[in-house]
């Protein structure tokens, strides 16, 4: 072999239909029929790396793009904005409810403070985000009611 071994070069010498005819396989020294995992044994003979198998998550269908703020489950929230002016009532709309669900989600329904799962709220750390909290969760958090109240100094 005048080529050094790689998983590169070792994926070149398949055949048209993507195994390994034995005439290659005992070029490689490798016996018929090859046992389980040969490749890797003989790219570590070799010294070369041993490609990791990467795994990705596929992706639910009918789940709302949660994390894409031009998604039209979000723009479909921001609608039942409209007309609203008092903060209370704006804690009444879907819109706050999905946001805050996904900032629970994301504390584990647990409060940031005291670790409590009891009464659990979202709680603004500045309100310049306010009717666009979907494009920064991170000014959100998760709070008990009575560490909300501390946070507020609302005995």
């Amino acid at each position: 072999m005048s080529q050094p071994l790689t998983k590169k070069w070792l994926d070149q010498l398949k055949t048209p239909k993507g195994g390994y005819d034995k005439k290659t396989l005992k070029m490689l020294g490798i016996d018929w029929p090859p046992p389980k995992g040969w490749r890797k044994e003989l790219l570590k003979r070799h010294g070369q790396p041993v490609p990791k198998r990467v795994y990705r998550k596929k992706a639910k269908k009918g789940r709302p793009a949660l994390n894409n703020p031009d998604s039209p489950f979000w723009k479909k929230k921001r609608k039942s904005l409209k007309g609203v002016k008092k903060y209370e009532d704006f804690l009444q709309t879907e819109y706050w409810a999905a946001v805050r669900l996904k900032v629970f989600r994301r504390d584990k329904f647990t409060c940031q403070v005291c670790g409590s799962k009891k009464e659990i709220q979202a709680h603004h750390m500045t309100y310049s985000i306010y009717k666009k909290e979907h494009l920064n969760l991170s000014q959100l958090m998760t709070l008990c009611q009575s560490c909300h109240y501390e946070w507020h100094c609302i005995s």
